[in-house]
């Protein structure tokens, strides 16, 4: 489950299309044969457009380094681009960063050397079987199919038509037959491997060991010859066909086997004719590990046993064990990534909720890269869209995010968008003399929760000019006004604004007054208003002009005079007041459904109008709340002739209840909170406590019941406890185990922000460790933290060579790691015939010379950084030390 295919070359269509651009969007044409460097760089033989392309693994991109795409042979000895090749099956890379082509068409084997220069090292221009044990260039080979070099660049052929492998000593440029002995056929196993028989064999490789594999593809059958030159059958049982997965692979059936390659102590077979990639383990067995036995082209990022394959033919492997195929019909390259996680992706968004039109940000979590829907930017602040509606509007966006592996996965994080507040200043535009006093009061309408009739006081209301909302100021002139209001609840804020005009005043300003001559008015009766301070008087309601106003109200009405003296304005009020009802009440303070009895006096008629269970013209009435309730009565009274008037009032009645409260809104999973209720005596709490205040610990949301004692009541009260959720801190490694030298990428997602154990901060940090570290991760989301660790392992990644024990005297290098590939190595004792080795990370000689007694100086050809093992050969035996290069 682990085993993820991916594409990383061609795009399913065959042809050519180019070069210059990532290698998932150029085409291929029938690849038919695949390598690697010891960089990860990928190499492909495109047979069918004549050209070896290459794919840079740290940009994706791809180029052609061998081939004009005319079939043909030339351009020996020029820069490859411009040669001629004719089908190419398959291509090696050395340590120095040479090419080998198997040319097939052509019947040669080619070699592009690191300046780019191409050249003939095996086959003539005719097909044949000559040479053997001279030089390869006067050889002749029949449609060479596959090629492999060993850890001492020994080069490998399977010369398909002469049904042989064939070898070219790198030492001497000589070529031998090493399997089958011309003949086509199958015969000969646990005998030497150039006696044996062969049919058509398509693919070789070399492990570790210096054991070789063959994809003996007519016998339908892999053999295997060991260092001593025995060979063996070590899969297939001779007969065409699929079947024997999970048994021994010498009983089970292959169908055309192609390609072979070895990853550690496995061997993987391109079952061509069953669609399959087959593998051998350590114990004999074998199995599918990619494919489905169905020709077709599916499956990309998702379990290889899954996917469709189209003929696959050529294998190899990176230095990380990761396993490529030419998926030769569907022309392209996949590759088979062992012990890979595909990726999760997530999403938050900062403010959770945001304001409309304000600023916000969403941020990917859980892969590399991220691409949002809307125009997004990932970690980038965006406006949130505009809500006009009543109430927090839930905007989606999609997520994409791609792994390491080029995979992608989608989320759709839903944002909740607040409406801002409307701020209104009722008396917003102002005329006052010089000197006079303004007061600018600023209100709120939400229209989520009033729905925009209501006007109330949000949190906070912040002016220009040092003005404070409701408190009154004498501007010195003439000005505009800024005043920000901002919603108790959400934190989103609006603006409106105000004017105060100043004009110049001729006196003083003026101090009006106002009376009446009857304070308290029977229904029907009059009242004179006197106004004082000024020179003119207007009186409202009712446009009155002069000092003096007869009024006859039929209910309770405010009067405002407004007086002018000298040009300047000022104002007074008063009221006068009609049939003033009374009521009296049974108790004050009632038990929840006990009854209370009301009883109005003032009138003649009353109606209740918020009690609606109550019948509008008893009085008294008897009133049964369950809750503290405010009752509003209107009386009526006959008056003088036709007149009638009215007067209303309030009658609050206070029922016991509980308030219950928390001094915490949200808690972090394991904190504590204090509950606090009041409005009773006792308290009996749902979690068997008792007291006015407990402390809780609840590890999810979770509701809270109190029960107390009020005076005679029992009352009760609910109150919920949010708890956050849980924070899944999680911690992913670009590789699972990296080789010393290497870095790894550590990605964390599950909070908004981090701290690693190395003090570095970020999703994501690279390390470099030596050996298997443990790195400690603290993350924190809205506040809450928590801690988890991952093991960054560190692996040899070398098993070409094993280290003898006892052996030799001991050898220190240094310096190490190796600065520019030159180094020292000293030696305890000064040993003759000692024989000096420099390896590299995947088994090949890159350097060997002799001792030169205590200390040898080593200066690296053409080296590159890397991870290298110093191998010392002398009288007492082999020991390995290891040597990093910079």
């Amino acid at each position: 489950n682990a085993q993820i295919i991916t594409t990383v070359a061609g795009d399913s269509i065959g042809g050519y299309n180019g070069d210059g651009a990532l290698a998932t969007t150029k085409y291929l044409n029938n690849p038919a044969g695949v390598a690697t460097d010891q960089y990860r760089n990928i190499y492909i033989a495109d047979a069918a457009n004549n050209r070896v392309r290459k794919v840079t693994v740290s940009t994706g991109v791809i180029s052609t380094i061998a081939g004009n795409g005319v079939f043909g042979f030339g351009g020996d000895g020029m820069a490859a681009t411009n040669a001629k090749l004719s089908a190419p099956y398959s291509v090696a890379v050395d340590a120095a960063s040479n090419v080998y082509i198997a040319d097939r068409s052509n019947n040669r084997i080619r070699k592009v050397n690191a300046s780019g220069i191409i050249t003939t090292v095996a086959g003539t221009a005719s097909a044949g079987y000559t040479g053997d044990n001279g030089a390869a260039s006067a050889a002749q080979l029949s449609a060479p199919t596959s090629i492999t070099l060993d850890a001492a660049g020994n080069l490998y052929i399977a010369d398909y038509n002469n049904n042989a492998i064939r070898k070219i000593t790198a030492s001497t440029g000589n070529i031998t037959t090493v399997a089958g002995n011309g003949t086509q056929g199958y015969s000969g196993d646990n005998g030497q491997a150039s006696s044996a028989t062969l049919y058509h064999p398509t693919g070789v490789t070399i492990d570790a060991g210096g054991n070789m594999y063959i994809a003996d593809n007519g016998n339908n059958v892999v053999r295997k010859v060991n260092t001593s030159g025995v060979i063996t059958t070590v899969a297939g049982n001779n007969t065409q066909g699929f079947g024997g997965d999970n048994g021994a692979a010498t009983s089970a059936q292959l169908n055309l086997p192609w390609g072979v390659a070895v990853i550690g102590t496995n061997l993987y077979i391109s079952d061509y004719g069953n669609f399959r990639i087959r593998k051998v383990n350590t114990t004999g067995n074998i199995s599918t590990i990619a494919g489905n036995g169905t020709n077709s082209y599916t499956g990309d990022c998702g379990i290889s046993t899954a996917a469709k394959l189209s003929y696959a033919l050529g294998l190899t492997s990176d230095v990380y064990g990761n396993l490529y195929i030419s998926d030769y019909s569907n022309n392209g390259v996949r590759k088979i990534s062992f012990n890979a996680t595909k990726a999760t992706v997530a999403g938050l968004s900062n403010p959770v909720k945001p304001c409309s039109g304000a600023g916000f940000i969403l941020k990917g979590s859980g892969a590399n890269t991220y691409v949002w829907s809307g125009g997004i930017i990932d970690g980038v602040s965006s406006p949130a869209p505009v809500n006009t509606t009543t109430a927090a509007v839930a905007s989606n966006y999609t997520v994409t995010g791609t792994d390491t592996l080029q995979c992608s996965a989608t989320a759709v994080i839903t944002v909740s968008v607040n409406i801002n507040p409307t701020i209104y200043v009722p008396n917003g535009n102002i005329t006052i003399c010089a000197g006079q006093a303004v007061t600018l009061t600023a209100l709120s309408i939400n229209t989520a929760t009033n729905a925009g009739t209501v006007p109330y006081l949000a949190a906070t209301f912040s002016w220009t000019s040092g003005v404070v909302n409701g408190v009154s100021f004498i501007p010195a002139v003439s000005s505009g006004y800024i005043v920000t209001g901002t919603d108790v609840g959400t934190g989103c804020s609006s603006t409106a604004t105000a004017s105060v005009t100043v004009v110049p005043s001729t006196g003083p300003l003026p101090v009006i007054s106002s009376s009446s001559s009857n304070a308290i008015s029977a229904c029907g009766s009059s009242a004179i208003l006197t106004a004082s301070g000024g020179n003119t008087y207007t009186w409202s309601p009712g446009s009155h002009v002069g000092t003096n106003y007869s009024v006859s109200p039929n209910m309770s009405t405010t009067y405002t005079v407004t007086g002018t003296l000298n040009g300047c304005i000022a104002t007074s009020t008063v009221t006068q007041v009609v049939n003033i009802i009374t009521v009296a009440s049974s108790k004050d303070t009632i038990c929840s459904g006990s009854s209370v009895t009301l009883t109005a006096s003032g009138a003649t008629s009353y109606t209740w109008t918020t009690a609606p269970s109550l019948t509008t013209s008893i009085n008294p009435v008897v009133a049964t709340p369950t809750v503290s309730t405010t009752y509003t009565i209107t009386g009526i009274s006959p008056g003088t002739g036709t007149t009638t008037c009215q007067s209303t009032t309030l009658v609050p009645l206070r029922v016991r209840t509980i308030a219950v409260s928390t001094n915490k809104d949200s808690l972090c999973n394991g904190s504590a909170a204090v509950l606090m209720a009041s409005g009773a005596n006792t308290y009996s709490w749902s979690t068997s406590q008792s007291g006015s205040s407990i402390s809780i610990t609840p590890t999810i949301t979770t509701t809270y019941s109190v029960t107390g004692v009020a005076q005679t009541c029992t009352v009760s009260g609910t109150i919920k406890q949010f708890v956050k959720s849980p924070i899944m801190l999680t911690i992913t490694s670009s590789q699972d185990s990296i080789c010393v030298g290497d870095s790894a990428k550590l990605t964390a997602s599950g909070a908004n922000s981090y701290i690693w154990s190395t003090t570095q901060t970020g999703s994501s940090i690279y390390v470099q460790p030596t050996v298997t570290t443990s790195y400690l991760l603290s993350g924190t989301v809205a506040g809450c933290s928590t801690t988890t660790n991952f093991s960054q392992k560190v692996g040899n990644c070398f098993t070409g060579i094993k280290h003898v024990t006892g052996a030799a005297s001991q050898i220190t290098l240094y310096p190490n790691p190796v600065v520019n590939g030159a180094f020292t190595i000293s030696l305890s004792e000064n040993t003759a015939n000692t024989t000096i080795y420099v390896i590299n990370a995947i088994g090949q000689t890159v350097y060997e010379t002799k001792g030169t007694g205590l200390e040898t100086q080593i200066s690296l050809p053409n080296y590159q950084p890397g991870v290298y093992f110093v191998q010392i050969k002398n009288t007492n035996g082999t020991s390995v030390k290891k040597v990093i290069v910079n």
